[in-house]
């Protein structure tokens, strides 16, 4: 016969178990059930009967009911169970204290023959084991813990609270997520609440006596629980008062440590009720404790950003120095079970000053701007120049772990490679070289105005002078240092005669191209306001230049060059009779990799007012000439920059490996550096 609602244990609304947990999809559905009306378990009324105190359905016939004993039998039941839950552990030791002292305390238990107790404990000690696997068969683990941790680490809620039910109370653990989708644990916070300040104080107990009272025993001088109480820290833990915990969305999981236990499953019933679970299972005996738990789930996350390792990237020609994102891990790399994910990426050391080498790992921004921000900078051993393989082991999320070993394949880890970089990310790609000089060798072609006075073509020509010098001084970056030259004058107004304004002295050594040079003159000025450059820079583009030197273009000069056309120009300027583009070249000789610098006397028509004198154009033309560095001619410290410039000097120190050509992957389109 069904219970009255006054029989269930408080005058509010009776605990009712969740239908289903998101975990049990698995599980067959059940009907939220009442509470025992013997015991008070919340689980009293299903299918099974109470595991509280064996009470049956109450779909069972009358005589299954007359069986049962009535209502004496169900009490010595509940006592003799909850008696049986706690000594488990000793008992499967081989010590039967715990249990044989709490017997004592059962109700109803001292009024059976010793052979009658015997047979009775060990149905219920049977009783009690298929009981706790059946609860354990209806709620186990199907992943839905790892969903709300990857929800959490999507930002989708703001905090995971793992619930932990054991013998003595509850712990809970809290989890929350960064911006980049790493999600860490907070301390576990170990016996919360304690089952006995829901149990109304008869006077001192000992552990075992506490114990029996939360695995739903009454006894001789117990009493029952106060199911308000529970329900008071169900709303406690779950929804905080404002000054006592943050807002935001919250999702909990429910983790029991031992199954059919009264105040836990009281408590479990009113967590329920409160707020369902996103997940609530009963942990198998052995496994991981609380923290260990949430360090596991705090691991598998899946990534929410990308991995990468930041390379650099030496130009061929020029040596100019970027940064090359290799991915390591993508969107959604796990780990799973504590077994860390390896992916190797073979690099080089370019030559260069020897020393340590810094592998950054860096993760790609969300932002719009998609900034890359430090994972860790860790520091190896890589020979200059040479070649290793980083092995980059992602542990878990936020935490990879860089090694370098050889590049054969059973090459072990060197020793010694792990270890932090004395600068971030930061400090470190804003210390990196503009250029890193590979070449071996230096091609520098000097293109000279040889129209003017014959003393101002003269300190034209020592710029050739003194870049000879420099270059005999230097030799290249172990190679030889080779030296051509072009002298333009002016167009000529003879149109029968071939126009050639251009002498030319091809590559050669700085002293055999010197022995040419020295025979040029200074020309008269046919145009004061237009030069031939564009025919020096297109002779430029035939000179035999050598793809592994660094090649160098410098421009001496005064005037523009010349006009491509006259239609729609009121320029006092010449056009040139080829049609020859000046910027066309320029453009065709960056593309090849040639640095170009230009040493300027300026004309002195530049500060007339008369608006055809072309001073936009001549301004516009020497800053692009010099590009890579732009002089004023008759500076002795800009003719000795000047010479610094066009010798290659020893490379400066490259600390970031390179890529090994063609044997990783590499982030499509990499930015700039």
């Amino acid at each position: 016969m069904r219970a009255p609602a006054a029989m269930t244990g408080s005058a509010a609304e009776p605990l009712t178990i969740e239908a289903r947990s998101p975990m049990n999809t698995s599980a067959p559905s059940r009907r939220p059930q009442s509470p025992c009306p013997v015991c008070t378990h919340p689980g009293g009324s299903g299918a099974e009967g109470c595991p509280g105190c064996g009470r049956p359905p109450e779909s069972a016939s009358a005589d299954r009911a007359e069986h049962s004993g009535g209502h004496r039998d169900l009490t010595m039941r509940q006592d003799v169970r909850a008696a049986v839950r706690v000594g488990a552990d000793s008992l499967r030791q081989g010590d039967n204290r715990v249990l044989k002292s709490l017997l004592q305390h059962c109700r109803g238990l001292d009024r059976l023959s010793e052979d009658a107790r015997t047979r009775f404990v060990e149905a219920e000690q049977q009783a009690v084991a298929r009981s706790e696997r059946r609860a354990r068969a209806q709620r186990r683990p199907y992943g839905a813990p790892e969903a709300a941790a990857a929800r959490l680490a999507a930002g989708e809620t703001d905090r995971l609270v793992l619930v932990e039910t054991g013998p003595e109370g509850f712990t809970s653990c809290t989890l929350t997520a960064s911006p980049a989708g790493v999600v860490s644990a907070a301390p576990v916070v170990r016996n919360v609440r304690e089952w006995s300040d829901a149990v109304p104080s008869t006077g001192v107990r000992s552990r075992a006596e506490m114990l029996f009272l939360a695995a739903g025993g009454v006894g001789l001088k117990g009493a029952p629980p106060d199911p308000d109480t529970l329900a008071a820290w169900a709303r406690e833990l779950l929804h905080p008062s404002e000054g006592d915990g943050p807002g935001g969305v919250t999702e909990h999981v429910l983790i029991h440590r031992c199954a059919d236990w009264l105040l836990p499953d009281l408590f479990a019933a009113a967590v329920r009720r409160t707020a369902p679970p996103v997940s609530e299972f009963i942990a198998e005996p052995g496994s991981p404790d609380l923290a260990d738990r949430a360090d596991a789930l705090c691991a598998g996350v899946p990534l929410r950003r990308s991995y990468h390792l930041a390379l650099a990237s030496v130009a061929a020609p020029g040596g100019r120095v970027s940064v090359a994102y290799v991915e390591l891990f993508p969107v959604g790399t796990a780990v799973r079970r504590g077994l860390p994910v390896e992916v190797e990426v073979p690099v080089a050391r370019p030559p260069g000053r020897s020393g340590p080498a810094a592998l950054p790992v860096v993760v790609r921004g969300a932002g719009p701007d998609r900034e890359w921000s430090e994972l860790t900078v860790a520091r190896a051993e890589i020979p200059v120049p040479g070649e290793a393989v980083v092995v980059a082991s992602l542990e878990r999320p936020g935490h990879v772990r860089l090694r370098v070993r050889g590049t054969a394949p059973d090459s072990a880890p060197a020793e010694g490679n792990e270890g932090a970089w004395p600068q971030s990310w930061a400090e470190l790609s804003a210390s990196l070289p503009s250029h890193h000089n590979t070449d071996v060798g230096a091609d520098v072609l000097v293109a000279v105005e040889l129209g003017g006075p014959a003393q101002l073509v003269d300190q034209r020509l020592d710029v050739v002078r003194t870049i000879a010098h420099a270059l005999r001084a230097g030799g290249g970056a172990g190679g030889a240092a080779r030296l051509a030259a072009i002298g333009y004058g002016d167009h000529s107004d003879n149109r029968r005669q071939a126009d050639d304004p251009c002498q030319t002295a091809g590559f050669a050594s700085p002293d055999a191209l010197m022995a040419v040079v020295q025979d040029w003159q200074a020309l008269p000025v046919a145009d004061q306001f237009a030069a031939p450059v564009e025919d020096a820079l297109h002779r430029a583009l035939h000179f035999d230049w050598r793809p592994d030197a660094q090649r160098t273009l410098v421009v001496v000069g005064s005037r523009p060059a010349s006009l491509t056309t006259r239609v729609g120009s009121v320029v006092h300027a010449r056009v040139c009779p080829g049609r020859l583009d000046w910027a066309e070249a320029l453009a065709d000789l960056r593309a090849r990799g040639v640095r170009t610098l230009a040493m300027v006397d300026e004309p002195g028509w530049m500060t007339l007012s008369d608006p055809a004198i072309p001073r936009d154009n001549t301004r516009r033309m020497w800053q692009q000439l010099g590009a890579d560095g732009r002089f004023v001619l008759g500076s002795t410290a800009h003719l000795r920059s000047l010479a610094d410039l066009v010798v290659p000097a020893a490379s400066a120190e490259l600390v970031l490996p390179t890529r090994a050509p063609g044997r990783q992957r590499e982030l499509a389109d990499p930015p700039a550096y």
